[in-house]
């Protein structure tokens, strides 16, 4: 039991670290995924990207397949996981440390509302009607 702890710990150590090497943008890109809290599509990723007005290194706006690079590297690091019905969501042992960045950096309510954008909440969810 201790050494699944440690590993763990370990686990979370490196996760940390992955996220802190990761570029000013790419850490806007998985803020996002991490604020919309819940498994998500990647066609809803690239919706709250463009809602957020995020782009490219060279400064375009992004397309499904350069998204989806960015995509591929956070599953590849673990700092995404996807599940059984293909949605991908933050790494849970990270979370909190990306969504505290983003209120940190000062990008948290433009995030939220892009997610909000791209995303809407039913109405009938949020009148109770």
């Amino acid at each position: 039991m201790a050494i699944s702890k440690i590993n763990s710990t370990k686990d979370s150590v490196n996760l940390q670290s992955a996220y802190l090497d990761l570029s000013k943008l790419e850490r806007q890109i998985l803020q996002l995924i991490a604020i919309a809290y819940e498994p998500i599509s990647r066609a809803n990723i690239y919706d709250c990207v463009v809602h957020a007005k995020l782009k490219n290194v060279d400064n375009q706006t992004f397309t499904g397949a350069s998204l989806g690079k960015y995509i591929d590297n956070f599953i590849k690091t673990g700092l995404l996981v996807s599940n059984r019905s293909n949605t991908l969501e933050c790494n849970p042992k990270v979370i909190e440390i990306v969504i505290r960045d983003s209120v940190k950096s000062g990008t948290f309510p433009k995030n939220v509302e892009a997610i909000e954008m791209a995303m809407p909440v039913p109405s009938y969810i949020v009148t109770g009607k």
